[in-house]
């Protein structure tokens, strides 16, 4: 029932928006999920990693719902040369506390997502821009049980608390595009259990560094770089046994390759079966003039007796594609110092790290616009890491009366490793609408049963958008 009722609401939300499609002119997070989030693409979920974008995807609401799991949210900007956007329940691009719950084994921690997004922009001049972000996030829950201990009232509990910053500058000039960001994340939780701080951590903060250049070669292709580095802060310490621990993870991955205009031009056809190219109006008014009595100067001669050819105009609706590809390098690590284990143990300091190579990995997305109001768009990705470790990661330190310490005993281990992954989807457009799907991926192998409610579904994200001048 469940599944029926995420597949109803993706679907009730592309029949509400039927009749309204949207404006090539923007775009959404469905559309990126759909080209595998590929970066060569402009859209407004940039302004997250450079927020001196935002002037220029002004104008704009835009509603988005989620099926896996049953989730949504919802933005608007406006603006021009200063611009405001407010944001809800976006999606984190880095989630530090769900990290820090994995490594540790901590359950009921998590912040995927960042409760309210505000963010300003302005333009200095014709040419450069720069922007702001401030995004917030919490969770709290608490229980008081009763016992029959001592001690009747044990209270128990978390809270969460993610702060986010967010800097941006952004450069256009005629053959060149430049986006540069910085992000930086503040992270604090506490767990309490029948009154004892099981686990709590507010770790030095955690920051990423964002950068993305087109520069033109021709009419039709692009150089595109992207560059992304991170360092991610993930600590834990446990006062009733006075351990700790303190990782962290290091990132940085660059997908370099070109940027394709892929253009079919509308067609004219006269009455003597000659085709001519869209831009060459010259030779098609030559045409009309002389079969309509006119030189082309437009002076009248005289008329020919004979009978006049049908002159007919037949329109070939364009087909306007983007296609981006590059080859993905990068390095990603894991370590860090681990105190971990019951106080009655002698505390053994224990450095871990895991490390992963990235070579080679590429990419390549397609976006096609096909008359006018559908556009079709398809992304793909295969990583190829080299994975090496030398020793198994922490867990939360065992309960105090446990006669064996919660760390385990290092190791190393290398291997290699292939990870793809891909996406489909589609995009309706009228009239400053917009609507976007996102396709299950295992549809395409197992079909759509999307009619009795099981999985999967027909779309994993659907998102509606309106934008205005």
């Amino acid at each position: 029932m469940r599944t029926l009722r995420n597949t109803l609401l993706c679907l009730g939300l592309l029949l509400l928006a039927g009749a309204t499609f949207g404006s090539p002119a923007h775009a959404t997070r469905a559309r990126k999920h759909a080209l595998n989030d590929s970066p060569f693409f402009f859209d407004e979920t940039d302004v997250f990693r450079f927020p001196g974008v935002l002037v220029h995807h002004t104008n704009k609401l835009v509603i988005e719902a989620e099926s896996n799991p049953l989730t949504g949210s919802a933005s608007a900007i406006y603006g021009g040369r200063f611009a405001i956007g407010v944001f809800g329940n976006r999606p984190a691009l880095f989630n530090d506390l769900g990290a820090t719950a994995s490594l540790y084994g901590i359950k009921n921690l998590t912040l995927p997502r960042r409760l309210v997004d505000l963010m300003a922009g302005m333009q200095l001049g014709r040419h450069q821009s720069i922007g702001i972000g401030l995004s917030f996030s919490t969770t709290l829950q608490g229980a008081n049980n009763i016992s029959g201990s001592t001690r009747n009232d044990r209270n128990s509990g978390f809270s969460t608390l993610s702060f986010e910053v967010q800097l941006g500058y952004s450069l256009r000039r005629r053959n060149t595009a430049i986006d540069l960001g910085v992000e930086v994340t503040f992270n604090n939780y506490k767990i309490v259990e029948a009154d004892e701080i099981r686990a709590q951590g507010s770790a030095l903060p955690s920051f990423a560094v964002y950068g993305r250049g087109f520069f033109r070669l021709n009419k039709s292709m692009e150089l595109a770089v992207d560059l992304k580095v991170a360092r991610r802060h993930y600590a834990i310490s446990t006062p009733s046994n006075k351990s700790s621990a303190a990782y962290g993870y290091f990132l940085v991955e660059a997908l370099v390759g070109p940027r394709i205009a892929i253009k079919i031009p509308t067609t004219f056809q006269v009455g003597d079966n000659r085709s001519f190219k869209d831009g060459q109006g010259d030779h098609y008014e030559r045409a009309r003039k002389r079969d309509s009595g006119d030189d082309f100067w437009g002076k009248k001669r005289a008329k020919s007796k004979s009978k006049k050819p049908e002159i007919t105009k037949k329109t070939s609706f364009p087909i306007v594609a983007y296609f981006t590809g590059g080859i993905l390098l990068g390095y990603q690590s894991l370590g860090g110092s681990n105190k971990l284990g019951p106080a009655a143990l002698q505390q053994v300091n224990l450095e871990q790290a895991a490390g992963a190579v990235l070579f080679p990995g590429f990419q390549a997305a397609l976006e096609a616009s096909l008359w006018r109001y559908i556009v079709i768009r398809f992304g793909f990705t295969a990583r190829f890491f080299f994975n090496n470790s030398s020793s198994r990661l922490p867990g939360l330190p065992d309960p105090q009366n446990s006669e064996e310490p919660g760390n385990k005993t290092a190791g190393t281990l290398q291997q290699t490793q292939q990870v793809y992954s891909w996406a489909a989807g589609i995009g309706f457009n009228w009239n400053g609408f917009r609507l976007d799907g996102s396709f299950e991926a295992p549809i395409f192998t197992q079909g759509p049963n999307f009619i009795g409610g099981k999985q999967p579904g027909l779309f994993a994200m659907v998102s509606l958008s309106y934008a205005w001048r």
